[in-house]
């Protein structure tokens, strides 16, 4: 929204969105996704997801921005190009992590039919004993 809204009255609603979305859909997402991860290795694997993931891709982000804008004033480019190199940036990411998210969902529902990934159980149940 605040693409085509510069300033106060884009990107104040853009936050609200971007809050919103990180509130509901993205956290409970992460907890799901932390539920299955076994309970040894569980905080090193959301440690990992909840601080350096992020800050890996804003650093990364920052770069990529950075050098492009450096470029483009290095070279002599319009701001309208560099813009448009900066967008066709965050497309081509876009769709790299919509093909990472298809990858990784083909994997974790072929890691549900191994016998190996299964989840250990907390104990047996008494009925489980029983003979009849």
């Amino acid at each position: 929204m605040s693409f085509f809204i510069p300033g106060i009255w884009g990107s104040a609603p853009s936050q609200g969105m971007v809050r919103v979305a990180l509130e509901t859909v993205d956290q409970s997402n992460r907890k799901a996704y932390q539920a299955l991860v076994p309970d040894e290795k569980r905080g090193r694997v959301s440690l990992f997801i909840d601080s350096y993931l992020p800050s890996f891709g804003t650093i990364l982000g920052s770069l990529i921005a950075f050098s492009v804008i450096t470029w483009g004033i290095a070279s002599g480019t319009s701001y309208e190009v560099f813009s448009a190199i900066n967008m066709g940036i965050a497309i081509l990411g876009a769709v790299i992590a919509l093909l990472a998210f298809f990858f990784i969902r083909t994997t974790y529902e072929q890691s549900l039919l191994s016998s190996q990934m299964k989840r250990r159980s907390r104990g047996s149940s008494v009925l489980d004993q029983l003979d009849f």
